[in-house]
C-alpha cells in the first residue's frame, strides 16, 4: 500500500471512529429537535430531553407516582416536573428539606383558595408541587410560568424562580443556604439536630404559632403531618396572597 493511501485509509477509519461516536452519544428514544418526546436513559447526548433533563443526587424515594397523575397533569405543569415525576417519582431531596408531592392530596386538603391565593391573575390555579421542611407549599404557577412558595409561619409569598430547572441551579451550585433569606431555612438543620429527621409527609411547625405570639425558637418547633400543619395555619391565619 502506497503512503498516501495508507493516509487516506487512515484518515478514512478516523472519520469512521467519530461518526461512530457521535451515533452512540445520540439517544434513540428521541430525535434531536423533538419537542414532546421524552428518553429516560441518562446518555447525555444532543436531544432536547438530555439537554434540559434534571438530576437529583440526594434524592430519597418514597413512591412512584401514578401514571393517571401524570397524565392529568401533562401540559398544565412544566415538562422538568412530568419528567421527574416519571425518573423519580414523591420522595425528598436537599437533605429532606424538599419533599415532592401529590397535588391532588393539597388541593383535596386545602382547597384552591387555601394552596394560595393568586389577586393578581384572575382564575389563575396555583399546582402544589413541593413541600418544605418548615410546613412551606410550593407551587407551579401556569399563568405566571414560575414557582412560589406560601411561607405559612410568616404569612407571605415570595418566588423562587422561573423553573424547576432554575431552583436546581441554585442548589446544585450555590447550596440552599441561598434560600435562606425567603424561607428561613436556618431554622431546619437546627430542628432536624434537636428533634431528629422528618418522615416522608411531615414538616416542623412552631408551637404556639408565631403569629399567635410564639417564640422563633428550636425548643419551640415540632413534628406534625405537613398537610395538618398547612390547615392549622390556615384555621388561624387565613389564606395567603402571593
Amino acid at each position: 500500500m502506497t503512503r498516501a493511501s495508507t493516509r487516506r485509509s487512515g484518515r478514512s477509519g478516523d472519520r469512521g471512529s467519530r461518526s461512530s461516536w457521535r451515533r452512540s452519544r445520540r439517544c434513540s428514544r428521541t430525535t434531536p429537535t423533538s419537542t414532546s418526546a421524552r428518553c429516560r436513559c441518562r446518555c447525555r447526548c444532543s436531544c432536547l430531553h438530555c439537554r434540559t433533563v434534571i438530576e437529583i443526587a440526594d434524592f430519597v424515594a418514597h413512591a412512584p407516582v401514578p401514571a393517571a397523575t401524570i397524565d392529568r397533569y401533562r401540559g398544565r405543569v412544566s415538562d422538568e416536573l412530568i419528567d421527574i415525576w416519571e425518573r423519580y417519582g414523591y420522595g425528598s431531596f436537599a437533605d429532606g428539606f424538599f419533599q415532592i408531592i401529590d397535588p391532588d392530596l393539597y388541593l383535596d386538603q386545602l382547597g384552591t383558595e387555601g394552596i394560595g391565593y393568586v389577586p393578581r391573575v384572575e382564575g389563575a390555579e396555583s399546582i402544589p408541587i413541593l413541600t418544605t421542611g418548615l410546613a412551606d407549599l410550593v407551587c407551579w404557577e401556569p399563568d405566571e410560568s414560575g414557582l412560589s412558595a406560601t411561607v405559612f409561619r410568616n404569612n407571605t409569598g415570595t418566588g423562587l424562580g422561573s423553573s424547576l430547572k432554575t431552583l436546581f441551579t441554585i442548589l446544585n451550585q450555590h447550596g440552599i443556604a441561598l434560600l435562606a433569606d425567603r424561607i428561613d431555612y436556618e431554622m431546619y438543620p437546627k430542628a432536624v439536630a434537636a428533634h431528629g429527621p422528618l418522615a416522608y409527609g411531615e414538616s416542623f411547625m412552631y408551637v404556639p404559632l408565631l403569629s399567635l405570639g410564639g417564640a422563633k425558637d428550636v425548643a419551640n418547633m415540632h413534628k406534625r403531618e405537613t398537610s395538618t400543619a398547612m390547615r392549622i395555619f390556615l384555621e388561624f391565619q387565613g389564606p395567603v396572597q402571593h
